[in-house]
């Protein structure tokens, strides 16, 4: 029984070492390697041009965009009209112009920089009305509620001002129409007694 078992072990252990040995003889030998046709090595040159074609073309039309407005901004500030009328602008013309444009970029920078330190003022204003929010007392809550009770209530009082202002509007052009018609009446009245006083005069001289 024992050399059954025996035979069988050396049995596997001759298969495992076939397997082991026709795997190395496998990997041994040269893999044949896979020839592209020329036909599509071609197909694929084509379209690696086609794509390049297609960058160049798409960074060409960048450029000209970018160049044609640089050109329109350059004739916006140092040209006039008289320029599409053909007249050559001269070289003190041209200095000059292009001192304004510098003046003028100047200027924008000396604005870009006022408006930047008012919105850092503006930023370090708001941090420290953070911290101060951010402190509040339980009062200051209370208190800040009631202030905001206090402003919803400010339409309505603003609606209220404005309809008394309407009725003062109203009462005061109420009033200037009767006074501008009492003086019309005391105006045809004076007009009436000295046109009576023109005829009693008339008839005295007859």
């Amino acid at each position: 029984m024992k050399n059954e078992i025996d035979n069988d072990s050396e049995s596997e252990n001759e298969v495992v070492d076939y397997t082991i040995m026709s795997i190395k003889d496998i990997d041994r030998s040269e893999i044949p390697k896979l020839e592209i046709p020329l036909s599509v090595q071609q197909v694929i040159s084509d379209i690696a041009q086609a794509q390049l074609f297609r960058a160049r073309q798409d960074i060409t039309s960048q450029l000209d965009d970018i160049m044609q407005s640089v050109q329109r901004a350059i004739h916006r500030y140092t040209f006039d009209e008289n320029v599409n009328s053909g007249r050559k602008t001269s070289i003190l013309e041209y200095k000059k112009r292009r001192a304004n444009l510098l003046n003028k970029i100047a200027d924008f920078a000396d604005s870009a920089e006022i408006k930047k330190m008012t919105l850092v003022h503006i930023l370090a204003w708001l941090e420290e009305w953070n911290g101060i929010l951010s402190e509040m007392t339980a009062i200051d809550v209370d208190e800040h509620h009631h202030w905001i009770a206090q402003m919803e209530i400010l339409p309505e009082t603003f609606k209220a001002i404005e309809s008394n202002v309407k009725i003062m509007s109203n009462i005061s052009t109420s009033w200037y129409e009767e006074k501008k018609i009492q003086r019309q009446k005391a105006g045809k009245g004076a007009l009436r007694t000295l046109e009576m006083y023109l005829t009693f005069s008339e008839r005295e001289l007859y």
